[in-house]
């Protein structure tokens, strides 16, 4: 007799559960699979970092939830009958209103996803422009300031354009959100005194003060505006006024009074940094731009009015070097040149490193025609400050 075969039948298996067993069914295509991972890769680019308030791990979750309500979507074009939950969306080929709401929910959140990503790549294009415009402040904020290269003009300009379109729709741009305002503000009215156009840089943060509120960066930048366009007067008034209702700004602050001692202005630079001291008697950065400027610029009074604070402050750090420094310069404002030469000293055994310390030393033991020491000091700043730059060099 002829060997049979098994078949399906014989061994216990019905033909229909043969060929079901056979057969893998998937919930996607991969066409299907590659559109929803472009939908939830797309989507975190688009939202992450928005308007300064969507963290990564945020932005997982939004893509995740956009990938669903786009899967979810395409079933109910696609499908015959789709649930969600208790709700049908569509029975046999019919739309339920539910899946009518659903669509056209889906619908909106790809569109706001797509005015996101728009926003957050004119923010991310206006970035990377801005960071080509490297012309250091001193050279802009200044009434004869000297003019950025072409290049450098064409990326402000750039930069502009993008900040704009990033900005909130209440200042003219596409964003649905003010949270960066401030910032885009900030770095606008830059690119505008970069381009020259003073008056529109001022404009833009005396608009962000008032709707978003102050901030040291944008006062301090009005100052300079003012400083930039010879209202020097305007300025100070600036400075005052901020110094006065914001004592806590110590940059701001300390910006204005070196500016006015730059301008040859000693007796405003020591009025704003005494109103300073006076608004905060107990701060120690406070205490110490008065005293430095009431040494180095102060009639005689003033000179020991600076050494009684500098005392004051190392009775709070005692361990400062350069404010026994300040102190040696006063001393010898006040021609007691020995107090000086011992104060200055210990702002050496302090820091003997500092090629500063030791610099200042020599010059007070030259004065005082005791040579041979002065040069022991002299080269000893010659070779500490040659072996600082040396250590800097690439």
């Amino acid at each position: 007799s002829e060997p049979s075969s098994a078949s399906g039948a014989d061994l216990g298996v019905t033909p229909s559960a043969a060929n079901s067993t056979s057969i893998r069914r998937y919930d996607l295509s991969w066409p299907e699979e590659i559109a929803l991972s472009a939908i939830a890769v797309g989507t975190l680019l688009a939202v992450r970092g928005a308007y300064d308030a969507v963290p990564l791990l945020f932005a997982s979750g939004i893509a995740g939830c956009m990938t669903f309500l786009a899967w979810k979507s395409w079933r109910v074009i696609r499908d015959a009958n789709v649930r969600f939950h208790r709700w049908q969306l569509k029975y046999h080929h019919r739309w339920r209103g539910a899946g009518v709401a659903w669509v056209a929910l889906s619908a909106a959140a790809a569109a706001l996803v797509v005015h996101t990503g728009l926003v957050n790549a004119s923010f991310a294009l206006a970035e990377r422009r801005d960071r080509e415009v490297t012309i250091s402040a001193e050279l802009v904020f200044t009434p004869n300031s000297v003019s950025a290269p072409p290049f450098m003009i064409e990326s402000a300009r750039s930069a502009l354009d993008h900040y704009r379109r990033a900005s909130s729709i209440s200042d003219g741009g596409l964003g649905m959100l003010s949270s960066w305002q401030p910032h885009i503000d900030l770095r606008m009215a830059w690119l505008q005194a970069v381009v020259r156009d003073l008056p529109a840089a001022e404009a833009t943060l005396r608009r962000s003060v008032e709707r978003h509120g102050s901030s040291e960066a944008a006062e301090a930048g009005i100052a300079r505006l003012l400083r930039a366009q010879g209202r020097d007067a305007e300025a100070v008034a600036q400075y005052r006024n901020i110094v006065a209702s914001r004592p806590e700004w110590g940059d701001l602050r300390d910006e204005a009074v070196v500016w006015l001692e730059s301008e040859g202005d000693y007796a405003a630079a020591i009025d704003l940094a005494r109103l300073g001291h006076q608004a905060t008697p107990d701060d120690l950065r406070a205490m110490r731009r008065l005293s430095l400027v009431l040494i180095e610029r102060g009639d005689v009074g003033e000179v020991e009015e600076g050494i009684a604070l500098v005392e004051r402050t190392l009775e709070i750090a005692p361990d400062n070097p350069f404010a026994y420094r300040a102190k040696a310069l006063g001393l010898g404002r006040l021609e007691r040149y020995d107090e000086a030469v011992a104060v200055m000293q210990k702002a050496v055994e302090l820091e003997p490193a500092d090629w500063r310390l030791r610099e200042s030393l020599g010059s007070l033991l030259l004065g005082l025609g005791r040579g041979a020491e002065a040069e022991v000091q002299i080269d000893a700043a010659a070779r500490l400050r040659a072996e600082q730059e040396s250590s800097r060099e690439p």
